[in-house]
């Protein structure tokens, strides 16, 4: 059951890196292309962001499914 469980959770996260990592260009470029310092500033912060919790939740999804199959 556990093993399931943990199965489910890498799923999960490896979605959440998809999205993060879309949300993360989408900020970058959004950052490349401004011109609003304000709103450069915002982007960046966003993209910084969503970088870190690509990351989290790849670590996330490799440690579950290691685990799983463990």
């Amino acid at each position: 059951m556990l093993g399931w469980s943990l199965a489910g959770t890498s799923l999960v996260s490896a979605s959440l890196y998809g999205l993060f990592t879309y949300l993360s260009n989408d900020s970058y470029n959004s950052y490349s292309s401004t011109t609003i310092t304000s709103d450069a500033i915002s982007y960046r912060e966003e993209f910084q962001t969503y970088d870190i919790l690509s990351y989290v939740s790849l670590g996330t999804s490799l440690l579950s499914a290691g685990v799983s199959v463990y």
